[in-house]
Parts: structure tokens; sequence; C-alpha cells
């Protein structure tokens, strides 16, 4: 049975004391952690720490391959940005100036 992260009280591998669930920044990204009271260890939580790799590695910037499909173009986002985007959601593009493009995800469409 799969515990969830939430519930788990994680112990410091230092002073093996519990820690306690706490918000840090990383760059712009609050994500979830938890950290030590007495020496100040922290954990980030795994899949806030994805997505904040994630995004620093988009920060950088991507190249994206363009195909065509039934005549119109297409790009196709590499597999890790399925902890970003996810199916029913609706995404925004709009140009900044020519050959720049700004892409924002949409609150969540009900299917």
């Amino acid at each position: 049975m799969k515990k969830d992260l939430e519930e788990g009280k994680p112990i410091c591998i230092k002073c093996k004391k519990t820690m306690k669930p706490v918000q840090i920044k990383l760059g712009t990204i609050n994500v979830r952690a938890w950290k030590c009271s007495k020496c100040g260890e922290e954990i980030l939580h795994p899949l806030d720490a994805e997505k904040a790799l994630l995004m620093a590695k988009l920060r950088k910037g991507i190249k994206l391959k363009v195909g065509i499909l039934n005549k119109a173009p297409y790009v196709r986002f590499p597999k890790g940005f399925s902890k970003l985007l996810r199916k029913g959601e609706t995404v925004s593009l709009t140009a900044k100036a020519p050959g720049q493009f700004f892409m924002r995800i949409d609150e969540r469409e009900i299917e």
C-alpha cells in the first residue's frame, strides 16, 4: 500500500529527529519540504523537486521541432512536461514580437 507523502514524518538523517513540514522557495517556485528544527537539514518533496528541476531547465530554454500533421503545424513537448501539462487544460499562446511567443497554462477546463 502506497503511503501519502503528506502524512509521512521523515526522520533527519543527521540528528535522527522528526522533521516538520515547511514551504521553501527554490528560485521563483514554492516547494513543499521538511525541515529539522534541531540542525536545519531540509528534504524536498520529491514531486515538487521534479517540477522545480523542469522549470529550471525551461528557464534555460529548450528547442522543439515543428512537425506537420494533416497540413497543420505542431510541436511535441518532451515527456517530462506531463508534470506541468495535462489533458483537458488549455494553453494560451501570445506573440510578444516576431519570432517570440509567451505560453501560459490556463485553468483546467471541466469536462
